[in-house]
């Protein structure tokens, strides 16, 4: 990996008057890759924030798509739907855009957001089935669990010994064999999370 990170610095160190966005969900990969001193990437470039589109910007934008099929959604059910897309824009993006494909003529209430995501979990049971390929039984218990908890620092604590029915010394060998599953996401804080709320739920759901 190293050797494609400095390739990719000479490449983009050639270029002129371009802007490069290096962007990525892992937060602990990309810290590595820039605050390593020993990788290609270290204190390239500045860091940029993105914060989640405030309700009161977003909600317009969202009606004004759905207007296109007659449909509608109300302040408090936009916020909770934007909640259950852990305020990312693209998960957002792509749930409306799922709404607009399915449905139309009505107002959009927050008993249906639940399972109109659920159905678009449905549309992608394959891709997730196929994700969890290669994984051992105890791994895809653990990511199972992660799923359930939402975010979980205490690895190897008695909730999820209890959700995993594995030993505290299994589930710590099992969190250092995921260090770098694409599957999870590991924020600042060192905790687990997984950051597709769509593959969340359908793991939730199995």
């Amino acid at each position: 990996l190293k050797d494609v990170q400095a390739f990719l610095r000479r490449e983009i160190q050639k270029l002129n008057n371009a802007a490069v966005i290096i962007a990525g969900s892992n937060q602990r990969l990309l810290y590595r890759i820039f605050n390593n001193k020993k990788n290609p990437f270290y204190s390239f470039g500045e860091d940029i924030e993105l914060l989640p589109i405030p309700l009161n910007e977003y909600l317009p934008y969202l009606n004004e798509r759905f207007s296109y099929n007659n449909l509608s959604i109300s302040e408090d059910v936009a916020e909770y739907l934007q909640n259950c897309m852990n305020n990312i824009p693209n998960y957002i993006n792509e749930l409306g855009a799922w709404i607009v494909d399915n449905y139309r003529d009505m107002e959009i209430i927050r008993e249906q957001i639940d399972s109109i995501i659920m159905s678009l979990v449905q549309s992608k049971k394959g891709r997730y089935e196929s994700a969890l390929y290669g994984y051992t039984k105890n791994q895809k218990k653990f990511i199972k669990a992660i799923a359930k908890k939402g975010y979980v620092k205490n690895y190897s604590g008695k909730e999820m010994q209890e959700l995993t029915s594995l030993s505290a010394t299994e589930l710590l060998r099992v969190k250092q064999e995921l260090e770098d599953c694409p599957l999870l996401s590991l924020d600042t804080s060192n905790q687990f999370f997984i950051i597709d709320p769509f593959f969340r739920r359908f793991l939730e759901w199995l």
